[in-house]
């Protein structure tokens, strides 16, 4: 792998991040309440298999909207097995637990947001055999407002 390594598609760095990106997608409803915490919480359990997650992320979601809000529920029923979808696929997508592989374990190294990133080599630090260093310009990859 070179310097901008990933593996072979990105991974969210957290299940915070994950979540939130979905909810800015649309892809889970703003609606419900308490729905970045109890989906981020869900999403944060080691379970043993990926059978084991979706039957428990659906299980724990709907039992928490079921157990709180019962009124709630009957008005948004598609929206909560929405929401229980979109979580069974964003831990589908960054937790194996087959090969020990959860959030963070591999850093997405496109960047500087999430982990070191660019600067493990635009540091400053980095020199080439004729002692050029390898700069940490912003503007080597933004184009900066004038």
């Amino acid at each position: 792998m070179d310097c901008h390594n990933r593996p072979s598609h990105p991974f969210s760095a957290s299940p915070e991040r994950a979540v939130d990106a979905a909810i800015a997608r649309g892809e889970i409803s703003r609606a419900l309440p308490f729905v970045r915490r109890e989906t981020v919480e869900a999403l944060k359990v080691q379970y043993p298999t990926r059978d084991a997650a979706d039957q428990q992320i659906a299980q724990r979601l709907k039992s928490f909207y079921g157990r709180n809000y019962a009124s709630l529920v009957p008005a948004h029923t598609g929206e909560i097995d929405r929401l229980v979808r979109a979580a069974q696929r964003l831990y589908g997508r960054n937790v194996f637990p087959s090969m020990n592989v959860t959030w963070g374990t591999h850093q997405n190294n496109l960047g500087h947001m999430d982990a070191p990133g660019c600067f493990r080599c635009h540091d400053d630090q980095h020199k080439t055999a004729d002692g050029r260093v390898i700069k940490q310009d912003c503007d080597l990859c933004h184009d900066m407002p004038q």
